[in-house]
């Protein structure tokens, strides 16, 4: 009689094991899907907090949505200039910047293509007036 698992160098039992554990792992419940962007996060002055439209993100078509205030006062940053950049981190690949529009009281909506359901490292420019521009680097994951 041929043994069913001749390939697999650890005994049956083992195998069959491995094989049960790989199996429940996948038929379990769903993962639950991973955080929001949230967080609040400070560069030259400015405070910034993203969300996303859907959220948790997807692959396809999604929004950023950048809230910007002044870090020292808390009040509405409206008039900069500003832009992202999703970079794939698993594969590797860089992205191209998009740029935002302002929606009012210090909130951008910024358009953005995931192509992939994986994670990415967004890169968050803002530009106000003569001031050097402030960089933000968010944590996405974008899902099916």
């Amino acid at each position: 009689m041929k043994r069913p698992f001749a390939a697999c160098p650890l005994p049956a039992w083992a195998c069959c094991a491995a094989l049960a554990a790989a199996l429940a792992t996948g038929c379990g419940a769903r993962p639950a899907p991973p955080a929001a962007p949230g967080g609040v996060q400070t560069s030259q002055g400015i405070s910034a907090t993203l969300a996303t439209t859907p959220a948790p993100p997807h692959t396809g078509d999604d929004i950023l949505v950048l809230t910007l205030t002044d870090a020292a006062t808390g009040a509405p940053v409206g008039d900069a200039n500003v832009s992202a950049t999703a970079q794939m981190l698993s594969p590797r690949l860089p992205g191209s910047p998009v740029t935002g529009r302002a929606q009012g009281n210090g909130v951008y909506q910024i358009p953005l293509r995931l192509g992939i359901a994986t994670r990415y490292s967004v890169r968050v420019q803002a530009q106000q007036g003569a001031r050097p521009p402030a960089t933000f680097i968010f944590a996405l994951e974008a899902l099916q």
